[in-house]
């Protein structure tokens, strides 16, 4: 399926007998397109490193498949439905005519009421927060336990890729960023290394399991009571992580927000209600987690500033990536510190 597919989709077509809204989301993975009550996602023909979407098999098997892993948690996947046409004619839900594409379909939400948009107007309460906190905490508890054993070396290699961004940072007139990336590689080399025997107790306790694998802000709506969506269903190896690796997404993108407090609360009930007590040492490796989950939004985000046309709109775009590697910059201080 192409662009100009989907906006055929949109003008002639309907969902549940809903007409489409003229706009569109589009991702450089999917398409997600509205009616007054439900959401269509559409997934682009693409083949990266890390999914392949390039087939039609393959298409509605990680169809499926989203709509299986997120009604883990959450009650607005309705399920998959085919997209047929013919000519300019299309329907959807009928899989007995020539099939064009697979579409997953959610009951639509307030985009008002996605997280990170409260969270930016500073209206995000401790009390929706305790209740995210318990919501995460139970569906970690039953989640799979993942056999999985730590690599050393992996975990370095995962943070040093944050050098592969510093063309972009070279561009700016002077070399505050390119020594940060440098000191925080050399940092977290060491880190593992020290530690590497707690990242295995963590994995050895049954810590990794099949969880969301990329909680953030943008992907809860607090309507009012949490909803937890669009979980990684392209990638085991993303989604079967160490359980506060998977926290520290989420905490240190509240921290982003400068709600600090809100992070730790959160982080303090979801300890509270798994039961576990975390000292000094254990405290180190979360902070770490959420070092490196900040070290990861930093280079994505660089990423998308080097594909920009102009000098001007790169170094502007670099903004939101400087954002993220002062944050990482506050861990690896307080790390030095604890």
């Amino acid at each position: 399926m192409e662009k100009t597919d989907v906006q055929e989709l949109v003008q002639h077509a309907a969902l549940y007998s809903q007409k489409f809204e003229g706009d569109f989301q589009e991702t450089h993975i999917s398409w997600v397109l509205f009616t007054a009550d439900f959401a269509l996602k559409i997934k682009k023909p693409v083949k990266l490193t890390f999914l392949d979407f390039s087939t039609l098999e393959l298409r509605k098997h990680f169809c499926e498949q989203e709509v299986k892993l997120n009604c883990r948690f959450s009650e607005i996947y309705l399920g998959v439905e085919a997209l047929t046409r013919e000519g300019k004619k299309w329907l959807i839900g009928n899989e007995g005519s020539q099939v064009w594409d697979y579409g997953v379909v959610m009951k639509k939400q307030d985009n008002s009421l996605r997280m990170d948009c409260l969270l930016s107007k500073n209206q995000v309460s401790k009390a929706v927060i305790d209740q995210l906190a318990h919501q995460v905490a139970n569906f970690h508890k039953d989640a799979a336990v993942i056999s999985a054993p730590f690599e050393l070396n992996k975990a370095k290699e995962t943070f040093r890729d944050l050098r592969s961004v510093l063309v972009h940072f070279k561009k700016l007139p002077d070399n505050e960023w390119t020594d940060v990336i440098e000191d925080s590689i050399k940092f977290s080399d060491e880190f593992l290394t020290e530690n590497q025997d707690q990242f295995i107790d963590r994995t050895n306790a049954g810590n990794v399991r099949d969880v969301h694998g990329d909680l953030h802000s943008r992907n809860i709506f607090l309507s009012p009571e949490p909803v937890i969506f669009d979980c990684i269903e392209f990638n085991d190896t993303f989604r079967q992580i160490d359980v506060w690796y998977e926290v520290a997404f989420l905490c240190m993108d509240i921290e982003s927000y400068g709600r600090r407090e809100l992070s730790e609360d959160f982080f303090k009930l979801y300890c509270s209600q798994k039961g576990e007590f975390v000292n000094k040492e254990e405290m180190r490796i979360f902070t770490y987690f959420k070092m490196l989950r900040a070290n990861i939004r930093a280079k994505v985000l660089a990423l998308q500033a080097g594909d920009e046309i102009s000098f001007e709109t790169t170094i502007k775009s670099l903004a939101g990536s400087i954002r993220y590697l002062q944050l990482m910059k506050s861990y690896m201080e307080e790390l030095r510190q604890l």
